[in-house]
């Protein structure tokens, strides 16, 4: 089963009748929004999330946590 990125990637290579600037400012949209994840692993803030929810993290879970480990949807989302 293909995960939600790969399925949000599928969808965005399909050509939807987007204009070229709305499909720039998307890229752009999408590349700081990881950007801003990366950035933020060292934070307090997210530091202190990863530890409220650190039995929730670990080798298991379908969803990538930034930082390192996995967890639930729920969870990596929360954290990321």
């Amino acid at each position: 089963m293909p995960s939600a990125i790969e399925r949000i990637a599928e969808w965005s290579r399909s050509g939807p009748g987007f204009s070229p600037l709305a499909r720039l400012r998307a890229h752009h949209a999408i590349a700081d929004t990881v950007g801003c994840m990366l950035a933020g692993i060292d934070d307090q803030a997210t530091k202190a999330v990863r530890q409220a929810f650190a039995n929730g993290i670990g080798s298991a879970g379908a969803a990538a946590v930034a930082g390192g480990g996995r967890a639930t949807e729920a969870i990596a989302a929360l954290v990321n």
